[in-house]
């Protein structure tokens, strides 16, 4: 528990470090600073397509979890603004390979506050990742779902890593979503 709250305390200082509404940095230093682009630093800019929304999701996820063990309101409050940034950027927000840890950030905060808007972004990806499965024939003829996209290299570690979103992101979004609405029992 003391390493997750150190890593909170880190995301809470970068999340209040922002000097953009725009674009959220994520790289820091060694001291703990914001690394900006003059310097190459990296960050999400809401005006372009194809962005490393894992980044926000990976933070969002932390915070939702500090929440579900210590019910101290204050993770949910981070989480939100994680939320409150995506819901800035551009369409593939929730339709984008690099969506799915937002994705699932979004279904747990929907779990713990009832916030449709988080439900319907995780759905948004849940939806994007089915749709965007195709079938792809081994070299027995077998079919395996996945999908790649136009700018990927056609390996099979794309087709893996995005299997995962499927049975990662995809089912344990599915199971907030559901433990919320008391479908399961």
């Amino acid at each position: 528990m003391e390493t997750a709250l150190r890593c909170a305390d880190w995301c809470i200082k970068v999340q209040a470090s922002q000097p953009d509404p725009n674009r959220y940095y994520f790289m820091t230093t060694d001291e703990g600073e914001l690394v900006m682009e003059a310097d190459g630093g990296e960050f999400v800019d809401n005006s372009k397509l194809k962005q490393c929304y894992w980044e926000l999701g990976f933070s969002m996820m932390l915070m939702d979890r500090l929440y579900q063990i210590t019910k101290d309101e204050k993770y949910l409050g981070y989480a939100k603004k994680y939320m409150e940034f995506l819901f800035t950027c551009r369409e593939d927000v929730w339709a984008y390979w690099g969506s799915g840890k937002a994705a699932l950030g979004c279904a747990m905060y929907y779990s713990f506050t009832g916030d449709e808007r988080a439900m319907e972004a995780a759905v948004k990806f849940i939806d994007f990742v089915v749709e965007t499965q195709v079938k792809i024939a081994d070299k027995d003829g077998k079919y395996a779902g996945g999908f790649k996209y136009e700018d990927e290299d056609d390996i099979l570690l794309i087709y893996v890593d995005h299997a995962a979103c499927f049975s990662g992101w995809v089912l344990d979004s599915i199971a907030y979503i559901e433990s919320r609405m008391g479908l399961l029992k």
